[in-house]
């Protein structure tokens, strides 16, 4: 049955991987046929089938399969094409087991002609039991020297099938050769997770952790281990080291965290209330106020679990404190959650469009180039009065990124302590013998490209707090500086 493939993939999976790095599996053999492509039935290669899947105009003329001068298959087209040939093998596939293809791959003198399709990757196509196309994992080839890759499936549930394809529907030519499919047994959970975590997590650099010599010391332990839950025991141990409050384990309805920054709470809300007239609570997650002097106070403790209508009441509630002659915006105690929550209360205090963080993504043996965050300007007008936002150690992780909005604006200083310098984005892998893992994956930084890993958003002005203390310093010398001003 001929295929069209116009739409890409609309996620990728895919881990650079050296061969020496690969997993042991005790599957020696590959599951696909003459993935050397050394064999062939005249113009087509054994075991594989080629076929037009993609039409930018008409039938002919259709694209070119050769067998490559440098061992391998080649795929070739240019702006006269009109038919696309694909490469496909269709393979079985077990519902929630791991597979993994690795191959070497590279394209040349690729152009996207007018009415070409974008296309020029390596992949699956998963089918169900009536043979019926429900999805896909690909990689998009844009290398012009022959590089390897490795992409890492786990079999969507309803999934019997999967048609390993090449395809190139646009001017250029793809060169692939070397593939090889294992399927992930239960054994190598463990090698899974450190090829995994060596190709994904992000701050082995930043917190100089040899992870080679970390997983060594665990490796028998954890192979040798009877069940799931002694393997957890000891993976739970090893991922402690990391000392990292983004990663942890999921197995048998629990969630496990290995570690746990300390911290020690730099606020008194008890004190703060008796300065408090017309408090408003939205929800569980804020609350809004002015002080005795007249001052705006907002504080909000979550950015996790809140609901629309919850960020609409206090986006209004905050509008009524816009004729205040200052504002108090108080994240001592926001332990995190969803950003753009963040980014929707943070932008009614901006008159322009901020860069407030920056991040950078781990990637195979390096990092994705580093992107900026950025704060939209408020759709209506701006609150540009002198403001405090107070931090300290309990805020981490999205509320990091949150100071960070406040303290990007002009008109707005941070008092408080640093935050507590845990923010990771973690991502998950889910191993062959179903546990699940975890850990963060980019490297979040200040407006200047400094890691906040481990150090914290630094205050403009910090203010010392005793746990024993009767008072709260930190507000009342938010409260100080803008009755001064």
């Amino acid at each position: 049955m001929k295929r069209r493939y116009a739409m890409l993939a609309a996620s990728l999976a895919v881990f650079l991987m050296a061969p020496e790095n690969l997993l042991a599996s005790p599957q020696s053999g590959s599951i696909l046929k003459n993935g050397s492509f050394e064999k062939w039935d005249g113009k087509v290669p054994v075991d594989w089938k080629i076929e037009v899947g993609i039409f930018n105009g008409g039938s002919e003329p259709v694209s070119k399969v050769t067998k490559s001068e440098n061992d391998g298959i080649e795929l070739s087209g240019n702006k006269r094409t009109l038919a696309w040939n694909s490469v496909s093998q269709t393979i079985e596939m077990e519902p929630g087991k791991i597979y993994k293809l690795t191959f070497n791959a590279k394209a040349q003198g690729l152009k996207r002609e007018v009415n070409q399709f974008d296309n020029c990757y390596v992949g699956f196509w998963f089918k169900n039991a009536a043979g019926k196309y429900v999805g896909n994992q690909v990689e998009k080839i844009d290398s012009r020297k022959f590089q390897e890759f490795e992409i890492k499936v786990v079999a969507p549930e309803g999934v019997k099938q999967a048609d390993v394809s090449l395809t190139l529907s646009k001017t250029g030519r793809l060169f692939v050769k070397n593939m090889k499919l294992i399927a992930v047994s239960d054994e190598d959970s463990f090698e899974y997770l450190v090829e995994t975590m060596k190709e994904q997590y992000s701050y082995f650099e930043h917190k100089k952790i040899d992870f080679d010599a970390l997983a060594k010391r665990y490796r028998d332990k954890a192979k040798a281990a009877k069940d799931e839950h002694k393997f957890v025991e000891i993976i739970h141990k090893m991922l402690a080291e990391l000392k990292d409050g983004h990663v942890w384990i999921k197995h048998a309805g629990q969630h496990m965290s290995p570690w746990s920054p300390p911290f020690q709470p730099n606020y008194r809300f008890d004190v703060v209330a008796k300065d408090l007239k017309f408090s408003k609570q939205i929800g569980k997650f804020a609350l809004t106020a002015q002080t005795k002097d007249g001052l705006g106070y907002v504080r909000i403790d979550s950015l996790s679990g809140i609901s629309s209508s919850d960020v609409k009441e206090l986006q209004q509630a905050i509008g009524k404190l816009l004729e205040t002659p200052g504002m108090i915006i108080d994240l001592r105690s926001n332990g995190g959650g969803d950003e753009p929550t963040a980014q929707s209360i943070a932008s009614l205090f901006a008159d322009k469009e901020y860069v407030y963080a920056k991040q950078k993504v781990r990637k195979g043996d390096g990092f994705t180039k580093v992107y900026s965050r950025r704060l939209a300007p408020a759709k209506g007008n701006a609150y540009t009065k002198p403001m405090v936002c107070l931090v300290g150690p309990r805020a981490m992780s999205s509320a990091e990124g949150f100071a960070m909005m406040f303290k990007a604006l002009d008109h707005c200083q941070l008092v408080g302590q640093p935050t507590r310098g845990s923010s990771g984005n973690p991502g998950a892998v889910t191993l062959p013998n179903g546990v699940e893992v975890w850990f963060s994956r980019w490297v979040a930084m200040e407006v200047d490209e400094t890691p906040i890993e481990g150090r914290g958003v630094m205050p403009d002005i910090k203010i010392e707090h005793d746990e024993n203390q009767a008072q709260d310093p930190t507000y009342f010398k938010a409260v100080e500086l803008l009755t001064r001003k």
